[in-house]
């Protein structure tokens, strides 16, 4: 595994959901000798094997087994999720502008998110000949903007304004010949 700061800013530059991230963690443990197991499977634990297991392609859990009797154990933990704006299923607002409804995930500063080139990334559910299955999805290029509204337009966003999530934040796409193109 790379412990370089290089090797964080790799992981950070292809991370851009916690699908991605696990996604860059599993191939991260399988060059480091780390062999997958399903979860709900009898598994045959070595002394001296690293093993790992996720779930739903958003969770991981990765372990060694000591090859001696061992005098204890070291546990660490994280997450890797972070607020975001999620699509919501058949998510395009069509009209004079073709705007994304989403709902905020986790805490997050809503001010920051205006004025700013978005993108998507994360996990898209698809139909094939062998049932349903997630694929990731990275659109690596300034696709969105949530739109602030000029200062004689909102008087009070310099007064401790309550955003409206639900109004305030949906992602604008483009003009109405932007519909269907997502």
């Amino acid at each position: 595994m790379d412990n370089t700061i290089n090797g964080l800013r790799t992981y950070l530059d292809n991370a851009h959901s916690i699908y991605h991230a696990v996604g860059e963690l599993t191939r991260e443990l399988e060059r480091g000798g780390y062999t997958r197991l399903q979860e709900h499977s009898n598994w045959q634990l070595v002394p001296g094997g690293k093993y790992y297991v996720t779930r739903g392609a958003s969770a991981l859990v990765a372990f060694r087994i000591s090859d001696s009797a061992p005098k204890g154990f070291l546990m660490a933990a994280a997450h890797a999720d972070r607020p975001t704006f999620k699509l919501k299923e058949n998510g395009e607002l069509t009209g004079k502008y073709t705007r994304l409804a989403t709902e905020k995930y986790g805490g997050m500063i809503l001010s920051t998110w205006m004025d700013r080139p978005l993108s998507l990334a994360g996990r898209v559910m698809v139909q094939t000949p062998d049932g349903i299955t997630g694929k990731l999805v990275d659109v690596d290029k300034d696709l969105l903007v949530i739109p602030s509204v000029a200062i004689h337009l909102n008087r009070k966003v310099n007064e401790g304004y309550a955003w409206n999530p639900a109004v305030d934040t949906l992602p604008l796409l483009g003009g109405e010949n932007a519909a269907d193109k997502l």
